[in-house]
């Protein structure tokens, strides 16, 4: 159960974002799939103006209550129940005169609490509640709690998650910046080198409260920690941290391949997935990648010599 003064606390957090053009794409989101929305989360680098680039684009999750009631596809609704989320991009025009850019992924509220618990199989929606998100939607005062919930599970999971891997003894702001780290460890990511420091100083007063109040509780909760002061310490004997520790590597691993399986899934769902993708590379490395003509029609076929450059070059985190 959530303690009644960090869940008010960590609603009112949640609940902060004011942004304007993220409200733009809620009422999109309500007017098109109307009583099956639940919930709209902004997360990503749009939500803290000293992360936001001109490039930048919105990011969000978008819960719904049922794939088959969200969707008109029904084989989106298919692809979302083998392997969610799906994730799609979109345009739309603003009230000033501009087009708004966004990627969303739609998970129901079902496979959402699976996804923040221990029956996770990946970590590619923990590792993103993990970090500063904001609710910019709630259907009502039940989806409101519960994507507050999933949210603490998420943290708490990102912190059981991480705790092996930790040394002996470490300062919270160190511990805050490795769990931040962690969620690009199950992933196939293009970031700046710089990405974690920046996400670290821009909500750094988020994050210490938040993780400050969960590694104060952690004992209390089942983890093996003890926070004195700033100084946090993991509680392992040497084997039981080698064990645990293999069991975090292995499911990173998983999570990595999983990440992979969502590449053909995005080349149907998302729309322009690889332009994006091309677009991002450009804008975190400098590089730009010209994909010839055979390599556009078939990039899952003919496209691997570019991931493999990228990541000998050590460019794919």
């Amino acid at each position: 159960m959530l303690d009644q003064e960090f869940s008010l606390e960590l609603r009112k957090l949640l609940l902060s974002v004011q942004d304007p053009c993220a409200q733009e794409f809620s009422r999109y989101f309500q007017e098109t799939f109307g009583d099956s929305l639940l919930a709209v989360i902004l997360y990503g680098s749009c939500l803290n103006e000293k992360l936001k680039k001109p490039t930048s684009i919105y990011d969000f999750i978008v819960v719904c209550d049922s794939y088959w009631n969200f969707y008109r596809k029904k084989r989106y609704a298919v692809l979302n129940h083998i392997l969610p989320p799906n994730v799609h991009y979109l345009e739309i025009p603003s009230p000033w005169g501009n087009m708004l850019a966004c990627k969303y992924n739609v998970i129901s509220l079902e496979h959402l609490k699976k996804a923040t618990s221990n029956r996770a199989k990946d970590i590619f929606i923990f590792g993103r509640l993990g970090k500063r998100v904001g609710i910019v939607y709630a259907k009502d005062e039940a989806a409101l709690e519960a994507i507050t919930s999933c949210v603490h599970s998420a943290m708490w999971l990102n912190l059981d998650f991480l705790l092996p891997t930790l040394p002996d003894q470490i300062a919270l702001d160190d511990l805050i910046i490795r769990l931040l780290s962690m969620s690009y460890a199950g992933d196939f990511r293009i970031e700046r080198e710089t990405k974690v420091e920046e996400l670290f100083e821009a909500e750094k007063g988020f994050y210490r409260y938040a993780y400050g109040w969960l590694t104060e509780k952690a004992r209390d909760n089942g983890l093996p920690l003890v926070r004195e002061g700033n100084t946090c310490r993991a509680l392992f004997s040497p084997e039981e941290r080698e064990r645990r520790n293999q069991q975090t590597l292995s499911f990173l691993r998983r999570s990595r391949r999983r990440s992979v399986y969502r590449w053909p899934k995005g080349l149907m769902t998302f729309g322009n997935y690889l332009d994006y993708l091309l677009t991002k590379v450009e804008r975190s490395t400098g590089q730009r990648i010209e994909l010839t003509k055979w390599e556009r029609r078939f990039p899952l076929i003919l496209g691997w010599k570019h991931f493999f450059r990228l990541k000998r070059q050590g460019l794919l985190k």
